[in-house]
């Protein structure tokens, strides 16, 4: 059976299944159309059970394919959300921009499009020059 953590085998065969075709599987998946058959093809192999009938218009699910497909649906999706749940999203980097009035618009989008480049996960919010702030842009 394959690797216990390579579900993507599991994967390429729910994408045939809803698609009902190799091609449309693997744009859905991002791969080749070659990588999606041999996955089915090891799937097959491993199970002792064709899953797909081939025809010129894509694939039609055998009743093996129509009994795996809820186990593999749950699986896939399962570990989904077992990655989500392991996968921390670091929280924005608030920061406080005070500019200097007068400004072009111009100058100040430059600036904040150069800050978010070097971090996009910046939640910038600009203040009066008085005000605190994190940083101060004046020119001379």
């Amino acid at each position: 059976m394959s690797h216990a953590t390579d579900v993507r085998p599991f994967q390429y065969f729910v994408s045939v299944y809803e698609a009902e075709s190799l091609s449309a599987a693997a744009k859905r998946c991002a791969v080749s159309q070659p990588t999606v058959s041999a996955a089915v093809a090891q799937l097959e192999a491993e199970l002792g059970r064709e899953l797909f009938t081939r025809h010129s218009r894509g694939v039609r699910p055998t009743e093996a394919a129509r009994d795996l497909y809820p186990h593999a649906r749950k699986m896939v999706e399962d570990l989904r959300r077992i990655r989500e749940l392991f996968t921390t999203a670091e929280p924005p980097q608030a920061v406080r921009v005070a500019f200097m009035p007068f400004l072009s618009g111009a100058r100040v989008g430059a600036f904040v499009k150069a800050l978010k480049a070097v971090d996009p996960r910046l939640d910038l919010t600009v203040v009066d020059l008085e005000e605190e702030a994190d940083c101060r842009v004046v020119a001379s």
